[in-house]
Formats: structure tokens, sequence, C-alpha cells
């Protein structure tokens, strides 16, 4: 596994290997970069690794819902997730008490941007995919220096592929 660091491409792939997993590789061209695999068919544990380190994932809550993230086998957030209402916006915290904001930038929710407290953009994530889940990331100028760029380029696709089953469970409940 390739270090995400200022030599990575900018615009990197987030790719499902198989339809019926759910596991995926951040990928540049053939360089594998991370992983992101859930641990169980059904729920919302994930675990990523990159060369820099690896990560759980878990969403909690049901009527405040927020989603965390630990170093693997810790029990200290690193991270902290809160959508708002509609879950198309929220707050990432991250450890020393950054605020991040995460939102779509498109209708459909298909386009997603990270930006820092100065509004400035971090991350930009293109969705796509109907049978495998996938995403284009395209890795901003004000990212590349950043220490927690591994973290938030696995814990944001992980947020994005909750959004993803939730909007899928709601279609199916609107159709019924």
């Amino acid at each position: 596994m390739l270090p995400l660091d200022a030599h990575a491409p900018s615009t990197l792939e987030w790719k499902q290997e198989s339809a019926f997993g759910r596991y995926f590789e951040l990928k540049g061209g053939d360089s594998v970069y991370a992983t992101l695999e859930f641990v169980k068919r059904f729920g919302s544990l994930a675990e990523a690794r990159t060369a820099a380190g690896a990560w759980t994932y878990k969403r909690r809550g049901m009527m405040s819902p927020a989603v965390s993230a630990r170093a693997a086998g810790s029990e200290a957030d690193l991270a902290v997730y809160k959508p708002n209402w509609s879950s198309s916006k929220g707050t990432l915290t991250v450890v020393g008490g950054e605020v991040l904001e995460f939102r779509s930038a498109s209708f459909w929710g298909q386009d997603w941007i990270l930006s820092d407290p100065g509004g400035q953009n971090l991350l930009r994530f293109v969705t796509k995919g109907v049978v495998k889940q996938g995403s284009e990331v395209h890795v901003e100028a004000a990212a590349r220096g950043r220490s927690d760029l591994p973290l938030l380029l696995t814990f944001c696709w992980y947020l994005l592929l909750l959004y993803q089953e939730d909007m899928g469970a709601a279609a199916v409940v609107i159709s019924s």
C-alpha cells in the first residue's frame, strides 16, 4: 500500500471490488492507497487501512446520530461526524477541535465536498456506479499537506456509503 502524501495523485478513485461485498479500495491507476471494509454483511462497523495507520468507523444513536472514527484497537474518538436533519451536510470534528463541513454539492447527492473552517475545499467526491459503488476523489491543494489526510479520505468515503445505504432504504420504503 502506498502512502497518501504529497507524491500521491491529486485524483484518486474508490472502487468496490465486488457487487456482492462491502470491500473498497482507493486507487490511483493500479496503485492501492487505502482500503475500507465493513466487518459484517449488515451493520455499520467498518475498518479502514492506509500506509499511515488503521481505523474503525461506527454509527451510533438513533435520535441524535453520530459517526465516530477511532484508531484500530482504541476507544478514543479521533473524529466525530454529526449530520444535519436531512443528512445532506454535517460537521466533522477532528482531534484538537477543528470543525470541518461535509456537504452535498448537488441536488441528487452525487457530489460531496469536505471544507475547512474558512470554507476552503479539501476533498471533493463525485460518486458513481449503480451495481458497484465508487467515487472519483479530488484532493485539493489545501488537503495535501494535512497529516490527517488518510483518515479524512477513508472516513468521508465511509460517510458517503452510509448516506447511499440510507437513501436506498428510504427509496424502498417510499415505493412500497
